[in-house]
């Protein structure tokens, strides 16, 4: 009877939903946010909006772009009240059947004290009464940073805020607004920044830099380090996300752009300089036995060198996943006979060409034994900076013009005028150098005859050294010089001495202090 009431109340069922079953894959989810993205600027745009899209051919997520402005990015000066981003796709996420879609709007919001407070946040800070009535309605606009707020949307089948990427370009442009006439020629570098711009932008940001004034800074040293990177080509794009010091982020982009800064002694600025094929040699200060106290000179080992630079960079075209790229020196393989590599950050370029660049740059002095000099000048050196190529004489050493960079200086004190000062050999400087014979060397390579070898001695070989029934001798002879190199064993057969042996190993000789007993185990 049970069974029947329970068919009957099944076919009953089936007939008012038409045969038709209903089967629950899930529950949709609903949210609301807010995202504080980074700092703002003047010319900071959006330029895309990812997201993590299942793709059914391989049944996995990848990062896709989901949103680009129709392929144009979205200025800041354009959009003073921001900008609404709406993304519609429920099957973003693979639909029903996997993680559901995303459908809702992404109101960006670049950082300017005009903007507005946002609805969906005035009407969430309303709703709750846990606010104070004096409070409610009240959201900040956060003027100095770029936003997002992500009304109520659909986000899939989890109850977690979905993975979202927002590409945001920032390219600063306070020189180029003071000395430059504001051209983005000048301050964007293709897709990149101007070096020279994000270095001052560093030093004089009140939110996040060292708040410099500009008269701390040697602005026309600045300029030309940015007049060579438009020429050259060199932009940079870095991701300044973690805390830590100005010095190290600017001594990073100076490294890719091979640079130096310094504080200048004349007038107390923070200077930078490029290391460039761009002196005069004969206007170069020379150093010589005649303002010089002493010189220390060494030059690397081609065993010291390396031939093969591998640069590690952040590829833009490959969704700014790290690219490698690797040179070489085959001439430099050929002499040392070995391959020797080292990988080096290039992470501040997104583009293979500028990091093809930075890696030769870094092989053409890692792949030569450059020399190095330490010296004492006298007052001759006192307007010396870093980085400034120098002509070396030092007849002492057979040098001869030689160019080197200088990398220390230590300008002395009140008391001992005396300035020390390393430099490095320049690698622009090779073909510029003469070498002369010092003529200082009287001394004769007086012919080395090998001495009487007068310690040997021949013993019965033990079992132990021999494992053999057999009996064998072993000779042992002490090396009487350094001039010795061989000796030779004879052996008299039949009245007639042949020779049997010849070895360069020689025997290790000690005398013994105290007599030592011989214990022999059973």
């Amino acid at each position: 009877a049970i069974f029947n009431a329970l068919l009957t109340i099944l076919t009953m069922l089936f007939s008012n939903h038409m045969g038709k079953t209903t089967i629950q894959k899930g529950f949709k989810y609903y949210l609301g946010w807010q995202h504080i993205i980074c700092w703002t600027g003047d010319n900071v745009g959006l330029k895309r909006i990812w997201m993590n899209v299942y793709d059914p051919d391989v049944e996995e997520s990848t990062e896709t772009g989901v949103w680009d402005n129709n392929n144009h990015i979205a200025w800041k000066q354009n959009n003073v009240n921001g900008i609404v981003a709406h993304i519609d796709d429920e099957d973003m996420f693979g639909g029903v059947d996997e993680g559901g879609g995303f459908v809702g709007d992404v109101r960006v919001y670049f950082g300017t004290t005009t903007q507005p407070n946002d609805s969906w946040m005035v009407s969430q800070m309303s709703k709750s009464s846990n606010i104070p009535s004096e409070l409610k309605g009240l959201t900040p606009k956060y003027p100095m940073f770029v936003t997002a707020v992500i009304p109520k949307a659909y986000i899939g089948k989890q109850a977690t805020i979905p993975e979202m990427w927002f590409e945001v370009v920032n390219y600063p442009n306070g020189l180029a607004k003071s000395y430059r006439g504001n051209s983005m020629d000048w301050y964007k570098i293709g897709e990149d920044s101007n070096p020279a711009e994000v270095i001052f932008e560093i030093l004089k940001n009140t939110y996040w830099g060292c708040g410099y004034s500009a008269s701390r800074v040697d602005i026309e040293s600045l300029l030309a380090l940015g007049d060579t990177a438009v020429k050259e080509g060199m932009g940079i794009s870095c991701l300044i996300n973690t805390s830590n010091s100005a010095g190290d982020y600017i001594n990073k982009i100076l490294s890719h752009i091979n640079g130096v800064c310094y504080d200048n002694p004349k007038t107390g600025k923070l200077t930078f300089k490029l290391i460039r094929n761009d002196y005069d040699e004969n206007s170069l200060p020379i150093f010589s036995v005649n303002n010089c106290a002493s010189m220390d000179f060494s030059r690397l080992d081609w065993s010291e060198t390396v031939n093969m630079v591998t640069a590690n960079f952040t590829y833009a075209d490959q969704k700014y996943d790290t690219g490698t790229i690797m040179v070489s020196d085959l001439a430099n393989m050929r002499i040392t006979h070995n391959s020797v590599e080292k990988s080096i950050d290039a992470s501040y370029f997104t583009t293979k060409n500028n990091a093809k660049t930075y890696a030769k740059t870094q092989l053409l002095s890692l792949a030569y034994p450059l020399a190095s000099v330490s010296f004492e000048a006298s007052r001759d050196a006192y307007n010396l900076t870093l980085g400034q190529p120098i002509i070396i004489n030092w007849a002492p050493y057979g040098i001869s013009r030689q160019i080197f960079r200088v990398t220390d200086i230590d300008y002395g004190s009140l008391l001992d005028g005396r300035i020390s000062v390393t430099a490095v050999e320049d690698v622009f400087g090779f073909e510029k150098t003469d070498y002369t014979d010092t003529g200082s060397i009287g001394w004769e390579n007086l012919p080395q005859l090998p001495e009487y070898v007068s310690v040997f001695k021949y013993l019965e070989a033990p079992y132990e050294l021999s494992m053999s029934l057999d009996t064998y001798i072993y000779g042992y002879a002490s090396r009487p010089s350094e001039s010795s190199v061989y000796w030779h064993n004879w052996r008299s057969v039949g009245g007639n001495y042949i020779k049997t042996m010849s070895t360069s190993q020689w025997s290790t000789v000690g005398r013994l202090n105290y007599l030592l007993p011989e214990y022999y185990n059973d």
